[in-house]
């Protein structure tokens, strides 16, 4: 008979623990639940970017600078082209000094820079389609991340061991302010770059291509 009474006690106290546990696991579930559906209302409540304001060198992650805007969404196919311009004559200055490995020769001549253009990009370059008369004209137009030091030779604004390649994406952006700024104010400040070289930037470059970039190939 005690047994007995010591089974059913140990059912009825097993059972109340049980009814706790699952009452626990309500209550953990409803926090959750108001816990996401805070977030969702915060979330709703978010005041949309005034993009025109937004610091462009203070911004963390150019594919969202707030509310899921990336920082490139006002480039146009002339912007996306000088960018990638910017990224390979950066690209060409560093990888050329670090092959010759020469302390005689500090770089590529602005008359050369076709030439190397070439053999590490296997493309051509050709100032004409940036609207330019020559190669010094060329690098004018992203003189932000390049420019010809002395005796003409080219040289990078940028290190060679960044950890991410979004400062081009800023670069841009800035850029096209600046130049929508001068066009304001009356000046000539258009981009005349061909249809050829628009025609491959029709389109927003994917946004792995800021963090994994082709790299050029090494002179041989």
């Amino acid at each position: 008979m005690v047994q007995e009474k010591d089974a059913i006690a140990l059912a009825v106290t097993s059972e109340d623990k049980e009814k706790k546990e699952e009452k626990k696991d309500e209550k953990k579930e409803e926090e959750k639940k108001e816990e996401e559906e805070k977030m969702e209302v915060e979330e709703e409540e978010e005041e949309p970017i005034d993009f025109a304001t937004v610091d462009i060198f203070g911004v963390d992650d150019v594919s969202d600078v707030g509310g899921g805007v990336p920082i490139f969404k006002e480039l146009t196919p002339a912007d996306w082209a000088l960018m990638a311009l910017r990224f390979e004559l950066h690209l060409l200055a560093h990888a050329f000094k670090k092959d010759v490995n020469d302390p005689d020769r500090l770089g590529i001549h602005v008359d050369h820079i076709p030439f190397y253009y070439q053999k590490y990009f296997k493309k051509a370059l050709t100032p004409a389609d940036y609207g330019c008369a020559n190669c010094t004209e060329l690098v004018n137009l992203v003189l932000d991340a390049v420019f010809l030091g002395p005796n003409a030779v080219l040289e990078s604004q940028l290190a060679d061991d960044m950890e991410t390649f979004g400062v081009f994406a800023k670069l841009a952006e800035d850029a096209r302010r600046i130049r929508l700024l001068r066009i304001d104010l009356g000046e000539d400040a258009q981009l005349k770059l061909n249809g050829r070289i628009l025609a491959s930037f029709a389109l927003p470059l994917p946004k792995a291509a800021l963090k994994a970039p082709q790299q050029p190939q090494q002179l041989q």
